[in-house]
């Protein structure tokens, strides 16, 4: 089983960490240093609003380079995936499955990961056998 925690640089666990939760912020400077120097973690960058106007000048190029990082999408619109599918960028969706109508929605996106909770928390065996299909 692998950790995931929301990147902190003070903590003494940093490079125990399996996935770190990054968020993005408008001037990304250090985006490419920063996966480079966590090579072997895989980094979740958790994009907000307005992230779609640094799309291709900036996640397109830092991909081709570094290829441990994993966009958590606010939204899931048709042409996003599209996108992100065509170059093999690996992407989820920051809702909740909490239903199995919205697990096999996500399932069908084929995103990365899929964040359950709610009544789907309490059938954690269904949802990897669907999950492994």
């Amino acid at each position: 089983m692998g950790f995931a925690a929301r990147y902190d640089n003070r903590s003494k666990y940093l490079n125990e960490i399996d996935e770190l939760i990054i968020p993005f912020h408008d001037r990304p400077d250090n985006l490419s240093e920063f996966l480079e120097a966590h090579a072997n973690q895989r980094i979740i960058i958790d994009l907000k609003e307005g992230w779609k106007a640094f799309f291709g000048a900036i996640f397109i190029p830092i991909w081709e380079k570094h290829q441990n990082l994993v966009l958590r999408l606010p939204e899931l619109t048709s042409d996003i995936v599209q996108a992100l599918q065509k170059i093999k960028i690996p992407y989820f969706s920051s809702q909740i499955a909490v239903e199995w109508e919205m697990f096999h929605y996500l399932a069908e996106l084929k995103v990365s990961d899929i964040y359950i909770g709610g009544q789907l928390g309490f059938e954690l065996k269904d949802v990897a056998a669907a999950a492994a299909n």
